[in-house]
C-alpha cells in the first residue's frame, strides 16, 4: 500500500496547480470548466481511496480489491503530467490572466480519458466500500468496536482535503521530487529498451541481496539514467507484486520486508542538490510510504527546527535514517549519476552510506562514468556492471523516432530498405551511446533529397566530441538568423552562474534585441522550440524544471572548456543584456514595501531575478574594459533601479527589518555595491567623486565597505580600500575584524594584502 500513498500524495500536489491555471484561464471555453470539475472531482475519489489505503492491511477481506490501485494511479498521475505541462507552456509571461492552450479535438481526448479514469477509481471505490460494509455486517462479536471503526472509515472517506501542513513539512524535509524524474524518464524510454539489466547475473545477485553494493559505470550517453529507471520500475513490480506484497509484509522479526528509495543527480541543479537535501529526499519518501510509522519522527524534527528557524542538518538526516532503515529486513537505494554531484556530496554520500551500511541491510546501486569516483569499493561487498547500449536497443529507438516524428525523415521514411540503412549506420557509429544515435538522427531528420541523406549518413563522426563539433558546424549552415539565435542561446548556457529556465531565456534574448522603456516587448519573445530546433540537438528542456541545459553532462564539459573560443566574449556581452533590462523604466519605482512584493516583481518579470544577481559577477568576469566600467556607473546613477536590484541580487547585508531602510537614496551605497562583486574600477572611479571610502553598510552592525570586500573575497577592491585610507580598526557589533572576516572565509589572497599593510586588529 506504501506505493498508494505515495503515488496519491503527488497527484494531491500537482491537482492543485492545474486548478490554479484553469482559474486564470480568460474567456476559455466549456471545455476548461469540465476540464476543472472532472480534476478536482476525481482528486476527492482518490483522497477517499487513499485514506482508505492507510488503514488497510493483508488480513483486510478487502484488501486484493485494492490490487489495481497503483497501475491506475500511476497512469492517471501521468495523465495529469501532460496536462499540467500544456498549461505551464501557455504560463510564459507569468501574467493573471492565461489563453486556453489546448485544441478542441486533443481537449476532447483528454476529457474521455480523465472520465474514464473516475469512472474506473469510482467502481473501485464502491466495490471496497461495499465489501467494507459487508465485513462490518459479519463481524459481529465485538459490534461497538465495528461501528467505531465504521465511524472512522466514513469520517475518512469524507476527508477530502490534503493536509497542506502534512505537505509543507515533507518539502521543508526536502524540495526535490525525484518521482517526477522517475515518471519522466519511463516516458522516454522506448519500448523495453534497457531490459537487459534484469537478466545479467551481477544485478539478480544484488537484488537477492548477496551483494551490498552494484557499481555501474558507463560511457556518456550509454542511458544509464534511463536504465537507472528500469532498475526502480523493476524493483516496485516486484516488491508490490501479486500474491507476494513483500513491502508490507512483516517478518516474525516484526521487520517490514523491503523498502525502495531513489536519487537522480544532476549537474545543472547542484545548487539543490546537497547532501542535505539528497538524503532528506530518501527520508521523504521513506515517510511518504509509511506515513504512520516515520511521521511521528519527521514532526519532532520539524518541531524542534521550527522554533530557531533553522533548516534540518545532514546529521538529522543520517540519524533518522538509521532508525528508518532498521525496520526493513532489505532497503534498496538507487543513485543515479553520482558523478554529477559535487565533490564534497559525493564524499558525504559514499561516507554515511558506508556508515548506514554497518548498522543495517541497505543494498546500493549507483550509475556513473568511468573512473570519476574513487572509495566505491570501500562499500561492504561490492560488484560492478558496465551500462552499455545494446545494439537491438539502440535499432528500437531509431526505429521509434524515424515512424512517430512525422515532420522529420520525410525523404526516406516510407522506404523501407533506407529506413534500415538507416538503423544500420547509426546503430554502427553510435558505439553503444543512445546520445551518439540521438545526435546523428538529429544530424538527419531535415536530409533531403535522398542523396543528401546518404551523404549525411556516411559523414557520420564516431567521437562523441567530433558529433559536437558537426552540430556546430550545422549551426553554421542554418540561415544568419537562426544561426545567430543558437549562438546566444548557446552562450547563456554556457556562461550562466546557474540554470536557466525557458521563460528566463526568452526575456534574456529579447532583452538583447530591445528593451523599450517599459521593458521587454514581447513581440521579441522566441517561441520555445525556435530556440531548440536552432541549436541543433546540443540542448534540451528538462520537461519537469523547464530549465534549458545542454543535451548531456558531455556536452557541457566539452562546451564549457571550449567557450572561449566559440563565444570569446559571452561574460560581457551577458551583463550588457543585465544592466540593459536593470535600467528600464520597469525598475525605477525603488524599493518595495517587502519581500512578498519582491517576490511578485520578479514573477511579473521573469529575467529580472537572474539580472540582479549576478549582472556584477558578469561584469568581474569580462575583465578591465573602459565601456563596461562606463556602462556600471551609468547604471548606479539609476538610484531607483539600483535599489531594486540591490532589492532583489544582494540580501545578506540588507537590514533585519524591511522598515529600518531609510526613505531615500539607494538601500546600498554604490560603493558597496561595487566592493561586493568586486568591480575595482567602479570603485575607483566612486571613490574619485567622492564616495565615502568608511561607508557602512549597516550603521547599527558596523558592517563596512572594506568588510564586505574582505567577506567575498575581492582582493583587488581590499588593496584599493586600503590605498585610500579605509580603516581597518572599525569592528561591527559581532567583535569581528576585517583579517578575522578573510581568514574564516578561507581568503589568503585578502588576509595576506592585511597583514602585509600590518592594518589588521
Amino acid at each position: 500500500m506504501a506505493e498508494i500513498i505515495g503515488i496519491a500524495i503527488a497527484i494531491a500536489q500537482i491537482t492543485p496547480t492545474i486548478v490554479d491555471y484553469i482559474h486564470r484561464v480568460k474567456d476559455g471555453p466549456t471545455e476548461s470548466r469540465q476540464l476543472l470539475l472532472v480534476v478536482r472531482s476525481t482528486s476527492g475519489v482518490i483522497t477517499s481511496l487513499r485514506d482508505l489505503a492507510k488503514e488497510t492491511s493483508s488480513s483486510d477481506s478487502w484488501f486484493a480489491s485494492l490490487d489495481p490501485l497503483a497501475d491506475l494511479l500511476i497512469q492517471y498521475e501521468r495523465q495529469l503530467q501532460q496536462v499540467a505541462h500544456i498549461l505551464q507552456k501557455a504560463d510564459t509571461s507569468k501574467r493573471e490572466a492565461l489563453k486556453w492552450p489546448f485544441e478542441r479535438k486533443a481537449v476532447a481526448e483528454t476529457l474521455t480519458n480523465m472520465e474514464h479514469y473516475k469512472t474506473a477509481f469510482l467502481l473501485l471505490l464502491q466495490r471496497v466500500q461495499t465489501e467494507l460494509s459487508d465485513s462490518i455486517r459479519c463481524s459481529i462479536q465485538d459490534i461497538g468496536s465495528d461501528v467505531r471503526q465504521s465511524r472512522e472509515a466514513i469520517k475518512r472517506l469524507q476527508d477530502s482535503q490534503q493536509d497542506k501542513d502534512y505537505q509543507a513539512m515533507l518539502q521543508w524535509v526536502s524540495p526535490l521530487n525525484f518521482r517526477l524524474v522517475h515518471n519522466d524518464n519511463l516516458q522516454r524510454r522506448h519500448g523495453d529498451t534497457g531490459d537487459w539489466i534484469l537478466r545479467e547475473s551481477s544485478f539478480e545477485v544484488w537484488v537477492a541481496g548477496h551483494l551490498d553494493t552494484l557499481y555501474c559505470e558507463g560511457i556518456p550517453g550509454a542511458g544509464k539514467t534511463i536504465i537507472a529507471s528500469v532498475v526502480v520500475d523493476h524493483l516496485r513490480h516486484r516488491l508490490e507484486s501479486n500474491g507476494d506484497d513483500r513491502a508490507h509484509h512483516h517478518s516474525s522479526s516484526g521487520l517490514i520486508d523491503f523498502s525502495l528509495t531513489y536519487v537522480f543527480c544532476t549537474f545543472k541543479d547542484r545548487a539543490n542538490q546537497t547532501a542535505e537535501n539528497l538524503f532528506g529526499s530518501i527520508v521523504k519518501q521513506l515517510t511518504e510510504s509509511y506515513p504512520e510509522r516515520f511521521s511521528p519522527m519527521v514532526e519532532q524534527l520539524f518541531h524542534a527546527r521550527e522554533k530557531t528557524h533553522g533548516r534540518p542538518l545532514l546529521a538529522d538526516f543520517v540519524s533518522m535514517l538509521r532508525s528508518m532503515l532498521r525496520c526493513f529486513r532489505l532497503n534498496y537505494i538507487v543513485v543515479d549519476a553520482l558523478d554529477e554531484c559535487a565533490d564534497e556530496v559525493t564524499d558525504s554520500l559514499l561516507n554515511d552510506f558506508k556508515n548506514l551500511q554497518q548498522i543495517c541491510s541497505l543494498k546500493l546501486l549507483f550509475t556513473l562514468r568511468p573512473g570519476t569516483i574513487t572509495g566505491l569499493q570501500d562499500l561492504n561487498r561490492t560488484g560492478f556492471l558496465e551500462i552499455r547500449a545494446r545494439d537491438e536497443d539502440i535499432g528500437k529507438y531509431i526505429s521509434s523516432r524515424i515512424a512517430f516524428e512525422e515532420r522529420s525523415f520525410t525523404s526516406f521514411k516510407r522506404e523501407p530498405d533506407h529506413v534500415a540503412l538507416a538503423i544500420d549506420t547509426i546503430t554502427a557509429s553510435s558505439q553503444g551511446m543512445f546520445l551518439l544515435a540521438r545526435l546523428h538522427l538529429d544530424s538527419i531528420a531535415k536530409a533531403t533529397p535522398v542523396a543528401a541523406f546518404k551523404a549525411s549518413l556516411q559523414r557520420l563522426p564516431r567521437q562523441l566530441n567530433t558529433t559536437y563539433d558537426e552540430a556546430l558546424r550545422r549551426i553554421e549552415d542554418q540561415d544568419e538568423e537562426r544561426a545567430a539565435l543558437a549562438k546566444k542561446v548557446l552562450a547563456w548556457i554556457l556562461y550562466a552562474s546557474r540554470s536557466l529556465t525557458m521563460v528566463e531565456v526568452q526575456h534574456a534574448l529579447a532583452a538583447e534585441s530591445t528593451v523599450p522603456p517599459q521593458g521587454v516587448d514581447e513581440e521579441w519573445i522566441n517561441n520555445p522550440n525556435d530556440i531548440i530546433y536552432s541549436c541543433a540537438g546540443l540542448v534540451t528542456l528538462d520537461q519537469k524544471t523547464n530549465v534549458i541545459r545542454m543535451v548531456h553532462y558531455s556536452a557541457q564539459e566539452y562546451f564549457s572548456a571550449n567557450r572561449q573560443t566559440h563565444f570569446p566574449h559571452g561574460h560581457k556581452d551577458i551583463a550588457t543584456v543585465c544592466l540593459k533590462y536593470l535600467a528600464s523604466n520597469l525598475f525605477s519605482n525603488g524599493r518595495r514595501k517587502n519581500k512578498q512584493e519582491v517576490k511578485l516583481q520578479c514573477a511579473e518579470n521573469p529575467f529580472l531575478d537572474y539580472a540582479a544577481h549576478f549582472w556584477g559577477f558578469h561584469t568581474r568576469m569580462s575583465g578591465p574594459n573602459a565601456d563596461m566600467t562606463s556602462d556600471v556607473l551609468a547604471f548606479m546613477r539609476l538610484h531607483q533601479n539600483l535599489t531594486c536590484a540591490t532589492q532583489v541580487g544582494i540580501q545578506e547585508f540588507m537590514f533585519a527589518s524591511w522598515a529600518e531602510h531609510p526613505t531615500d537614496g539607494p538601500v546600498l551605497a554604490p560603493v558597496i555595491v561595487a566592493a561586493y562583486f568586486g568591480l575595482t574600477d567602479v570603485a575607483a572611479a566612486l571613490l574619485d567623486h567622492g564616495a565615502d571610502v568608511n561607508i557602512v553598510a549597516r550603521p547599527p552592525d558596523g558592517v563596512s565597505v572594506l568588510d564586505i570586500a574582505c567577506q567575498k573575497g575581492h582582493r583587488d577592491v581590499v588593496k584599493l580600500l586600503l590605498d585610500r585610507g579605509a580603516i581597518t580598526q572599525r569592528q561591527h557589533l559581532r567583535k569581528v575584524g576585517a583579517l578575522h572576516r578573510a581568514a574564516s572565509l578561507n581568503h589568503p589572497a585578502v588576509a595576506e594584502v592585511l597583514l602585509e599593510r600590518n592594518q589588521a586588529l
